[in-house]
């Protein structure tokens, strides 16, 4: 996918759109140091091209994280990065790719998100969260 600006499209876009401090591949929060394109560390930048294979398939991702959660018996969770392999296995950085679907299912209120057993909106997670219906 390509945008206006000419950037080709990455997972996260739609994320930076709405929130510029977050990162467009991760959606983790940018460091005060990090450069306007938007990406937060040399990882990150070298996980875009598998990016752009994710911003693909986002349709097709969404239904099998909405189906992996689905399957949770009722009451429980999952850790987001079990979650992302079972969803795309063969990329690299299975949920570093992925955390930005899973953060905007839970910002359309299709998941939810804890930490310390707390439902937790996405963009106050710091550290390790769980995904839930």
């Amino acid at each position: 996918m390509t945008q206006s600006d000419g950037k080709a499209g990455l997972a996260g876009d739609w994320l930076g759109l709405a929130h510029p401090d977050r990162c467009r591949v991760c959606a983790l929060p940018l460091p005060a140091n990090a450069e306007n394109d938007g990406i937060c560390s040399r990882r990150c930048a070298g996980l875009r091209r598998e990016s752009e294979a994710v911003q693909r398939e986002v349709e097709a991702l969404t239904a099998r994280i909405l189906a992996g959660v689905a399957s949770l018996k009722a009451g429980t969770t999952i850790c987001p990065g079990a979650l992302s392999q079972e969803v795309r296995p063969g990329l690299d950085q299975p949920l570093t790719l992925l955390r930005p679907l899973i953060f905007n299912l839970a910002a359309a209120g299709k998941l939810r998100l804890r930490q310390n057993g707390a439902v937790v909106l996405w963009w106050k997670i710091r550290g390790p969260f769980r995904v839930g219906v």
